[in-house]
């Protein structure tokens, strides 16, 4: 009679943990690490996917408070609008979608609520964070 190593029983052991984690995460609707993740009312974890204009873009939620759209305006920015078939500012238009598109396409960010949840176009209004918003408004 020949043994099995005990490696082999692992290896098993281990894809059969991650597929009953990975089915408890799509039961409770988040991933994993997201769960792990603490973050503040009013904050979205969020990969940014495409730049509209230098001050909209499509974004992912990974995790947080729940956005009522996709696409989002930056609260505090404002640039030339560059979707417009009449532009009197295209080079800065197109200088700040490059500026945005360079900083921020790819990479995870932090969307944080204000008072208004949408503008008058539907766009979602957030502030836009690298990193976890502060605890602490600051007066800056």
């Amino acid at each position: 009679m020949t043994t099995r190593p005990a490696y082999r029983y692992l290896g098993r052991f281990t894809a059969m943990a991650a597929a009953a984690l990975l089915l408890q995460a799509a039961a409770c609707g988040t991933h994993p690490a997201a769960q792990a993740e603490k973050l503040p009312p009013g904050v979205t974890k969020a990969r940014l996917v495409s730049v509209v204009d230098g001050d909209t873009v499509d974004v992912k939620a990974l995790a947080g408070a729940r956005l009522p759209g996709t696409r989002v305006r930056l609260i505090g920015v404002d640039t030339p609008e560059s979707t417009k078939a009449v532009e009197p500012y295209g080079r800065e238009a197109r200088e700040a979608t490059v500026f945005t598109h360079k900083r921020l396409l790819g990479k995870t960010v932090y969307l944080e609520k204000d008072v208004s949840e949408t503008d008058r176009y539907g766009r979602t209004l957030r502030y836009v964070w690298l990193g976890p918003p502060p605890a602490k408004p600051t007066e800056e």
